[in-house]
């Protein structure tokens, strides 16, 4: 790939395009395009809605799984009032 081709042997810039350009102009991948308007809007509030579902989630499973401490009301009281008393 580097060797110059017949006629480009005093040539230094073949060499020079050879190593800059390692893929030639005819083998390169189409340019990236940007996705469509319709797939943007129609993933933002997919993803709005998700969000949200995963922050609720969150806040039910923090809120139960720390209310249930085998205790009964009445000792949970108990306990917070002697925690303000100190």
């Amino acid at each position: 790939m580097l060797e110059a081709r017949h006629g480009e042997r005093s040539n230094p810039d073949a060499y020079l395009r050879a190593l800059l350009d390692p893929i030639p102009s005819k083998r390169r991948p189409p340019a990236w395009n940007r996705p469509s308007t319709e797939i943007i809007i129609t993933s933002l509030p997919i993803l709005l809605f998700t969000g949200s579902l995963a922050l609720v989630g969150k806040l039910w499973l923090i809120f139960f799984t720390s209310r249930h401490t085998g205790r009964s009301m009445i000792e949970r009281g108990g306990t917070r009032q002697r925690e303000r008393e100190e």
